[in-house]
Parts: structure tokens; sequence; C-alpha cells
């Protein structure tokens, strides 16, 4: 029965699915209740020390270059002109009151369209 020797030897490995385990209870194949791993405080530690000493190690060699980059950039920046950009433009009285004048139409047209009943297809 290779089915049942599958579900064997996914048992074994940890592997499960909804089949595995279906399979599993009706074979009669009671699962063990998984136990909780606990790790020592010394392991803990010395987990925390191995960590600090990569980051201190990646912090030390992040800062070299970047001095040596800032030392480079410096001797070779040149004042630069300052880039011209465009005045903002700026919209006349007139066109100001004919926008002014539209939107107060527009917004009369959808109150009385409204008021009316209508979709309003804005």
């Amino acid at each position: 029965m290779k089915l049942f020797r599958g579900c064997e030897l996914q048992r074994q490995l940890g592997v499960r699915s909804k089949g595995a385990a279906v399979l599993m209870v009706t074979q009669g194949l009671a699962t063990a209740k998984k136990v909780k791993r606990t790790m020592s405080a010394a392991a803990r530690k010395r987990i925390a020390n191995a960590q600090k000493l990569r980051w201190a190690k990646f912090r030390k060699s992040a800062e070299k270059p970047a001095a040596v980059a800032k030392k480079a950039t410096v001797k070779k920046a040149a004042p630069k002109a300052a880039k011209k950009t465009a005045p903002k433009r700026k919209i006349s009285a007139a066109a100001k009151a004919n926008l002014v004048a539209n939107l107060a139409k527009a917004r009369a047209a959808k109150a009385a369209k409204k008021t009316a009943g209508e979709a309003v297809p804005f």
C-alpha cells in the first residue's frame, strides 16, 4: 500500500496536507502532539552577541566607502550655476472672472436639476 507508506513518510518528515491528515485519521495513525521547543538563556545570549557582531561589521564596512565617496565628491564639486526656472504663470483678472462665472453657472444648473428630480451627469 504505497499511499499509506507515503503518509507514514510525510508524518515522519512533519509534512502535513489535508488529504494526508484525513488518511492518517482513517488509517488509525495518531499524530503526536507537537512539543514546543525552548532555547536556553545562554544560547539566546550567544545568538544575540553574534548578531551584534554582524551588525557592527556591516556598519564598519558601510562607513568606509561613504567617507571615501564624500571626500571624492568634495574634490570634484565645482560651483554650479543656479538652474533658471520659468516664472510661475499668472492668470489675468478677466480670465479668472470668466472661470468664476462658468463655475457659478454650472453649480446653478446642478442645483436646478436636483430640485427638478433629474439625474445629474456631473
